[in-house]
């Protein structure tokens, strides 16, 4: 390393830094993690971080959990502390990419990075920003940042500048020590949390139908002829209709019967995500305090193994409405940042009773807290006569993604079914 890079390494003029691998991650990522201990080890508060999100690696050589991370700053709100941890035998602080990064697009233009700048100067910190040049959003990233390091060979850094974002300064190029794998068995295929592709087979070709189709349709126009010429000259002629009595008209109309206004509430916002229980609770009495005109609710899902309380907001019925929601969350400080990813299509959720009064909803409501069972209340309009109070459990997109919940139900020994969420959206 020249001089000259080691010093603004050293001594960057931003608080934070990319270092791009313009080659393969292998030989990079020991390399940035380096560049992380020698400036931690002068004694400067480092933190590395993992923005290759598509494919994070950073915490297998350092041998650490990717659970919360870096994702989980910009989508659901955590503290920079909280998802930070010291490697064994470190000097620096590293932040993995997170488990759960349903929008890596999301994360890597986010208009949040300005506010992290400007904690990490408040801090006296330094952040060092992992990413592949491959990575799909690195040219947004590096719009926000604009300061980046590139680590490769000199054709592999060029490729990998013509990536970056015109306004980013690139202030040196690192030439790598090829490295051996990291530590432990390495996966033979890298299966994706939320998504499998479709089976796509090319060069099948079909067989040709004429044939058939034409002898059909050859079938078809003799019964169409026979059935014609039945009609016309064969079938007797129908019979005129017999006259009904007038019926006597009735004394009085009977009573109506209520109907249930189903209205779709098709949108949740995503506020935060938790993986333990009990903390998200608090969190979500912490937000109904704060906000009565709002509720707030738990769904679990599974991501990477491990199960995630996601702390949504709502129920809206569209997306219009989720994205008025979203940004009043924003302005009042319960979200950091405007994403519009947050306002997610939630039309599943778990029945759990519908009763005549709010004060009933409210104790099964309790009685699925003592099983361990986040639940909620949404008022469902009759027309004509009183509003009644129905109890959902969750807020998926897919039945898939209810799959979490419906195990907790069966442990809980709690009969429930998972229908479309309806009922009176939040005003």
């Amino acid at each position: 390393m020249s001089p000259a890079l080691a010093s603004v390494i050293m001594d960057p003029d931003e608080p934070i830094m990319l270092l791009v691998a313009a080659g393969a991650q292998d030989d990079a990522a020991p390399a940035a993690i380096q560049l992380a201990e020698e400036r931690a080890g002068e004694g400067r508060p480092t933190i590395l971080a993992d923005a290759a999100l598509t494919d994070p690696l950073l915490h297998e050589f350092l041998d650490v959990e990717n659970l919360e991370g870096l994702a989980d700053v910009f989508l659901f709100g955590a503290s920079l502390s909280r998802v930070s941890t010291r490697p064994a035998g470190r000097s620096f602080q590293f932040v993995p990419g997170g488990a759960y990064v349903p929008d890596p697009g999301a994360v890597l233009d986010s208009r949040g990075w300005a506010r992290l700048g400007t904690e990490l100067r408040t801090a006296g910190a330094v952040m060092l920003l992992y990413i592949p040049a491959s990575t799909p959003g690195v040219g947004a990233l590096s719009r926000r940042v604009r300061r980046a390091v590139l680590i490769g060979g000199k054709a592999e850094a060029e490729r990998a500048r013509s990536r970056l974002d015109r306004d980013c300064l690139v202030l040196g190029r690192i030439e790598p020590e090829p490295a051996p794998a990291p530590a432990g068995s390495w996966p033979a295929a890298r299966a994706d949390d939320l998504n499998e592709p479709p089976v796509v087979r090319a060069g099948e070709k079909a067989r040709s139908p004429v044939g058939p189709v034409l002898l059909v349709l050859l079938i078809l126009a003799l019964v169409a002829g026979g059935w014609f010429l039945y009609q016309a000259y064969l079938a007797p002629a129908p019979e005129p209709p017999a006259v009904q009595p007038v019926p006597p008209r009735a004394e009085a109309e009977p009573p109506a019967v209520a109907q249930p206004v189903e209205t779709p509430l098709d949108v949740s916002v995503a506020v935060e995500a938790h993986q333990d229980l009990d903390t998200a609770r608090q969190r979500v009495a912490a937000l109904r305090a704060a906000e009565p005109g709002i509720d707030f609710f738990l769904a679990p899902v599974a991501v990477s193994g491990a199960v995630y309380y996601r702390l949504l907001a709502g129920p809206v019925s569209d997306a219009e409405a989720g994205t008025a929601l979203l940004q009043h969350l924003v302005d009042q400080g319960h979200r950091t940042a405007f994403d519009s990813w947050a306002v997610r299509p939630t039309p599943y959720a778990f029945l759990l009773g519908e009763y005549d009064t709010a004060a009933e909803a409210e104790q099964r409501v309790d009685e699925l807290a003592e099983a361990e069972i986040p639940a909620y209340i949404v008022t469902m309009r009759y027309e004509p006569g009183p509003s009644r109070f129905r109890v959902y459990g969750g807020a998926f997109e897919t039945t898939t993604e209810a799959e979490v919940m419906a195990q907790m139900l069966d442990a809980a020994e709690v009969e429930a079914e998972l229908i479309p969420r309806t009922g009176e959206p939040i005003a």
